[in-house]
Order: C-alpha cells, then sequence, then structure tokens
C-alpha cells in the first residue's frame, strides 16, 4: 500500500510505552513531530525526509515499532531509495523511540584515592555514586549507570567507560561539559562522550580491558606521586619477572591468583598479553606492568603484581610462579600488593563508540 505524504505524517503514532501491532495505532504522536523532534538536530536535508515519508507507510512504521511489536512477522525493508541521505539515522531513530530514552556512552577519568571504588555504596563516597549525583543535576530523577569494570577501593582510571540512559537529547559535547560542572571538585573528569544505541553496553559489549601498574623504585617516600604507585625501597630485576610472567600468560585456571570473594562464575580465565618495563618515571625509576584480557578476576593484577615483586626482588625463582599456578591454591599465592599504582587504563569494543573525528570545542556556539 503506497499512501501519500500527508497521510503519513499525520499517521498517529502510538505512546512509547504501548506495544504496536499493524492493527492497533492508538496514541497522541504524528509521524510529522516525531521526524521533526528526531531529525532537526541532526542537520538531515529536507529531500531526505521527503523521500522517507514518501515511503511505503506500513514498512516505516513497522520498522520504527519492530522492538516492541507483538506479531513476531517478517517485517519488509524501507525502500532503498528512502536511505540514501539518511544512512543510519532512521535505525537509530527506531530504536531511541522504542526504548524513549538515548543512551549516551562515557569514558571516565578518576583519581582513586577518595572513593570506596567505583561501585556505589550506602554510606561512603563512590565514582558511581558521584557521576549519577551529577546527572541528577541535570535531569532530576533517580539515575543508574553500568561501567566496563567494578574498581577496587584506591584503585584509578585513565580510561573508565560507561553508559547512561537520559530523557532528553543531549549533544554528546555539552553533555560532558556539564558533567564536568556539576563533579567538581571530585576527582572525576567525563573525557569523552558519544550517543550509542540502545543495545550497546558499557560491560557487556566490551571485549577487552586493560590494566596499567605502576612500581616505584627509591627509597626516600613519594611526594607528588603519593598514592598513584605502589613504592617499593629496592631495586628490582626486570628479566626474572618478564620470564616468570610468560608462565601465567595463555588460558588458565587462575584460583591461586583469585580473591577468596571473587564471584566470578569460574577461576579460568585468558591472559592475552603481560607486558614489563623499566622506565624513568617523573619520581625516580618505575617498573610498569601492562595487562590486557577480555575479563579479569578480582583482585588478579594485584595477585599478579605481589607475587612478580617478590620475582623482581629474589625471593622467589620464575618457575615457583609456575608452581604457583599450577596449584590452583590461594595460599600459595605471593603478597597481594595495595591499590595505589594501579589503572585501568581502557576498554575495547568492536566499534569504539569514540573512535571519532575530535570536535574543536572553539567551534561550538557558546
Amino acid at each position: 500500500m503506497r499512501l501519500a505524504t500527508s497521510e503519513v505524517m499525520n499517521t498517529v503514532l502510538p505512546d512509547r510505552a504501548s506495544p504496536v501491532t499493524p492493527n492497533r495505532m492508538t496514541g497522541s504522536k504524528k509521524v510529522s513531530d516525531t521526524v521533526s523532534d528526531r531529525f532537526s538536530t541532526r542537520r538531515v536535508m529536507p529531500s531526505a525526509i521527503a523521500e522517507m515519508t514518501n515511503a511505503c507507510a506500513f514498512c516505516f512504521l513497522n520498522a520504527c515499532f519492530a522492538p516492541l511489536c507483538e506479531d513476531k512477522h517478517a517485517l519488509p525493508e524501507l525502500p532503498e531509495e528512502t536511505t540514501g541521505e539518511l544512512g543510519g539515522i532512521v535505525p537509530l531513530l527506531c530504536a531511541r523511540y522504542a526504548t524513549g530514552m538515548p543512551r549516551y556512552a562515557l569514558k571516565v577519568e578518576y583519581h582513586g584515592a577518595p572513593f570506596a571504588g567505583w561501585q556505589r555504596q550506602a554510606d561512603q563516597p563512590s565514582v558511581q555514586g558521584a557521576i549519577e549525583a551529577a546527572l541528577a543535576k541535570l535531569e532530576p530523577a533517580e539515575h543508574t549507570i553500568a561501567a566496563a569494570g567494578r574498581t577496587d577501593a584506591g584503585v584509578h582510571a585513565r580510561a573508565q567507560v560507561a553508559h547512561c540512559d537520559l530523557d532528553k537529547d543531549w549533544d554528546p559535547f555539552r553533555l560532558s561539559e556539564a558533567l564536568n560542572h556539576h563533579l567538581k571538585p571530585a576527582p572525576v573528569a567525563i573525557v569523552a562522550c558519544a550517543e550509542v544505541g540502545p543495545e550497546w553496553h558499557a560491560r557487556f559489549s566490551a571485549i577487552e580491558r586493560r590494566y596499567m601498574f605502576r612500581l616505584l623504585m627509591r627509597r626516600a617516600p613519594a611526594t607528588h606521586d603519593a598514592g598513584l604507585v605502589w613504592r617499593v625501597n629496592h631495586m628490582l630485576e626486570l628479566e626474572p619477572m618478564r620470564e616468570a610472567a610468560k608462565y601465567l600468560i595463555g588460558k588458565h585456571d587462575f584460583t591461586t591468583f583469585r580473591s577468596s570473594i571473587c564471584q566470578a562464575a569460574s577461576p579460568v580465565k585468558t591472559l592475552d598479553a603481560l607486558e614489563i618495563n623499566q622506565v624513568d618515571g617523573p619520581s625516580g625509576p618505575e617498573i610498569q606492568l601492562r595487562l590486557r584480557a577480555r575479563s579479569f578476576l578480582h583482585n588478579q593484577v594485584r595477585s599478579f603484581v605481589g607475587t612478580l615483586e617478590r620475582v623482581g626482588c629474589g625471593s622467589w625463582a620464575p618457575v615457583q610462579v609456575k608452581s604457583a599456578l599450577e596449584a590452583c591454591d590461594r595460599a600459595v599465592c605471593g603478597p597481594v600488593c595495595p591499590p595505589q599504582g594501579l589503572y585501568l587504563d581502557g576498554v575495547g569494543y568492536p566499534d569504539d563508540p569514540f573512535d571519532q573525528t575530535p570536535i574543536d570545542p572553539t567551534s561550538r556556539p557558546r
């Protein structure tokens, strides 16, 4: 059935909370209103809207409400000529109308010292709580955000990733600016923001996590780097640490290096990389460890670092790390190092939501 543009645009859309079938079209919002609301902020050319609205109305409405449709019938595709200038905007519009809330990915940097960890706490400050409080200043409501990883108390992040659902259509740049304003004076910053689809999830869409650990070697206490490094008062041998690290790379049962309160279903994980290098840090020589895996067990990285430090100082032979791993016994693990010095350094996704040309802030309207 082919309808005229005026007929399509005057079709009444249903409330977002109500499932839709082709035979039940009740509500109060018209297609024309939705097209105007959703596309005006994205500078879609009028000719593209005209092409879309000249398309089969049945196809267009079904595409919009597929996520809510009670009938599991096959939905026809939009005619090819309607998608030329719209690109990926139609799917985003349809999914957004179905869920009712735009979703935003946030890249978060924070100093972990003042916090009891990432996860919201009833009576202690947390990074999650700080961001949710800032969101409530922008849109008064109870907000719940999800993150790629839940860092412990005192652990830092250079590139934690979280997502939030909001009622309002926010320009990502303005959203990050507003959040940073309301996060002051907490040591938390939104360093990037991007709109994502409703199916994208900061935790479940991630395919890798990257951690970095800074180990400062000097006798004098750390001053400028206090709380940002683990200081040991002796030098460490790099090569024995690298030799020991080789036993940890790959798929293993990491029970030995897993906290007794870890809630993971299985101790079996795959460690993709563990690189150890010595660098000249701002406060003196550092050993830096960089680890990469799809996911980590609770205290796994800190257990690795504490054990490898024992190797570096000569208390353990590298082969003892192999024996400890094979024992699958938490009691034979080396000491768990303190959280200072540990950073969530990045999160990987099949399609990085932040991988786009940076916007020049000076070009933004004030």
